[in-house]
């Protein structure tokens, strides 16, 4: 099953902030310049920190996985880490129109779906390496200020290894 299609998108960036409709499918439309031009886009989609949804390319998520099979299964904390991570993740391929589909407990866990009624604008935000997805009242009450953005970045670069 593991084949080498799609492992160009290791070459992906994702930079630029979005909204989106889902429509009455449960799918969203990924924004063209985050596609894989002329072949087919793979990403896995999990949940992520602040009820959002990270969506990594197959690249990354397979890279993930290779560092994940380091785990111990001796190790209880990180054997249902592991497990639960492993249930909520699907893997998401656009279709010719690039959407792709998002399962109702990933809408209810990022609160994209409550109380049976769907928010229908979504954010897509680039976050470099990966794609997050966010309701738009979630997203508003996340901002930061550009300095202490700036801060992070500093600090970042200040501990990266070159």
């Amino acid at each position: 099953m593991d084949t080498n299609k799609g492992d160009n998108n290791s070459e992906l960036l994702f930079a630029g902030e979005f909204i989106h409709s889902i429509d009455s499918q449960r799918r969203i439309a990924i924004p063209k310049d985050w596609r894989i031009k002329g072949e087919e886009t793979r990403f896995y989609i999990l949940p992520g920190r602040h009820n959002t949804l990270q969506l990594m390319t197959y690249y990354s998520f397979k890279q993930l996985a290779n560092k994940l099979r380091k785990v111990s299964i001796a190790d209880p904390k990180a054997s249902i880490a592991l497990a639960r991570l492993g249930a909520k993740a699907r893997e998401c391929r656009c279709d010719k129109q690039g959407r792709i589909a998002i399962t109702e407990y990933l809408l209810e866990y990022a609160k994209i779906k409550r109380d049976k009624i769907i928010d229908p604008d979504l954010v897509l935000v680039g976050a470099f390496n990966t794609i997050q997805i966010w309701s738009r009242d979630n997203w508003s009450e996340q901002q930061m200020s550009d300095s202490e953005m700036l801060d992070i970045l500093q600090k970042i670069e200040e501990n990266s290894e070159l």
